[in-house]
């Protein structure tokens, strides 16, 4: 007997968890910008859908291309989360900046970080309970 399908069906389920969390994600960080008072409604979704699109493809050129320039690693688990979040909230910055450069450049930078403390948080509560399993 065969499981092809099985290898299929799990490789699915992981892309549409991914799917699943990037859309949880945009709609919390929308949320807080909206709570920052940062953008309207409308603004705030779409800033936040652009922004964590372009931070995706950032880590896809990262990961696949890390050639040219070099994300430090290190044994720590805990160092490496906050490379990431560094790397993510220079790019996420960048782009909200340039989606809103009549806004004062603290309020967006100010934005960018807590945006990507709840998307973090998120990122943590969901390894903790589900992936490592308390």
């Amino acid at each position: 007997m065969k499981f092809y399908l099985l290898d299929g069906v799990g490789a699915g389920f992981v892309f549409g968890a991914m799917i699943v969390f990037m859309i949880i994600t945009i709609v919390l960080e929308a949320v807080t910008m909206l709570l920052m008072k940062y953008n309207t409604a409308g603004k705030a979704f779409l800033d936040s859908f652009l922004v964590n699109l372009v931070s995706l493809g950032a880590g896809y050129i990262i990961l696949f291309f890390n050639r040219g320039f070099s994300v430090p690693r290190t044994e720590s688990t805990l160092a490496n989360v906050l490379i990431l979040f560094a790397v993510t909230v220079i790019v996420e910055f960048g782009i909200l900046y340039m989606l809103n450069r009549k806004t004062a450049l603290r309020k967006t930078l100010i934005t960018a970080v807590v945006i990507n403390v709840v998307s973090y948080l998120l990122y943590f509560l969901v390894t903790v309970l589900f992936v490592d399993g308390i």
